[in-house]
């Protein structure tokens, strides 16, 4: 087989092929910062447990805070803030959930403007 070839078939094979591959997207409500990052799940965690590692891992206090968040010296997550979920590689689906003052409300695509951002086949921006 060519080099070009096999570089492609690596390059496209998943890290964890027995996990799901997530981007996630993190807006902030106030100061529009946006973090974006992939993460590996276990199969078995569906979004709202997914969200929750998310929170505990972007919340100062929680004894699980992520790297990622540290380094970046931002605040906590807070009520208002959005999350968005895309499945597997470019162009996957994506659901988007807004921080409430008690877990997570989904949001629809139409009412992602209402919150300040921009979604669809993965790509989200502060509008």
């Amino acid at each position: 087989m060519p080099k070009d070839v096999t570089d492609n078939l690596y390059r496209n094979a998943p890290l964890y092929p027995d996990k799901r591959r997530l981007k996630i997207s993190i807006v902030h409500h106030d100061t529009g910062a946006i973090f974006h990052m992939v993460r590996y799940f276990d199969e078995k965690l569906d979004n709202n447990d997914v969200l929750s590692v998310i929170w505990c891992e972007w919340n100062r206090g929680s004894g699980k805070e992520s790297q990622r968040f540290l380094n970046t010296q931002t605040r906590n997550l807070s009520v208002g803030d959005v999350v968005s979920i895309q499945e597997g590689g470019a162009g996957g689906p994506s659901k988007h959930y807004v921080c409430e003052a008690v877990g997570w409300d989904q949001l629809r695509e139409e009412n992602l403007r209402v919150h300040g951002v921009i979604g669809g086949r993965g790509l989200v921006k502060r509008i």
